[in-house]
């Protein structure tokens, strides 16, 4: 039985599945039992889901196959507003209701937004009413932290402004001018 003393590999870029995945090889030479590094690269158009690659060499009579599942995650994102943007006082507090709408998030998902609104479910979309004094920035963080994925964080945020009107508040006495005899 002959050993193979030096093998020379030369690849190139080779898209795969017409699916913007791109997989590079460089050129390289070893000495068998080697190990090959193989790069893989996910196109921005690549849609999400698991594929099934399978890598093979061959040479001469030698060959060996591995198979492999690739998981290509989506890019988190969420749409988050609120309406009105703009809040009239008094009366005081002002509302708001904040809504969001989050796509390629896992159920393994978790939102949240700030100024002790807390946790947001479901995190696929949903809305929630809030009182306000002042002026404030809203910022929504989901963490997808789904096997196979890893741990993923997007943030949105919307600033929603209060507009006080100067009017006399009626049994607060908030905006009303001193009292006169």
């Amino acid at each position: 039985m002959s050993r193979v003393q030096k093998i020379s590999v030369i690849f190139g870029v080779l898209l795969l599945m017409g699916l913007g995945i791109l997989y590079t090889v460089h050129a390289i030479s070893f000495v068998p039992p080697a190990t090959l590094p193989l790069v893989l690269t996910v196109g921005g158009t690549t849609p999400p889901g698991i594929y099934t690659l399978t890598v093979s060499g061959k040479s001469g009579a030698i060959s060996h196959a591995a198979t492999f599942n690739l998981i290509v995650a989506g890019s988190p994102s969420c749409d988050f507003s609120a309406a009105p943007t703009v809040v009239a006082i008094p009366p005081s507090p002002g509302h708001t209701t904040l809504t969001w709408s989050c796509g390629s998030l896992s159920p393994a998902a978790t939102c949240s937004i700030d100024h002790n609104v807390g946790g947001v479910t479901p995190v696929a979309g949903g809305s929630i009413k809030v009182s306000l004094s002042t002026s404030t920035l809203y910022t929504m963080t989901c963490n997808d932290t789904a096997p196979g994925i890893g741990s993923i964080t997007t943030t949105s945020s919307v600033d929603v402004t209060v507009k006080n009107l100067g009017l006399c508040e009626v049994g607060t006495g908030t905006n009303c001018p001193p009292a006169t005899l």
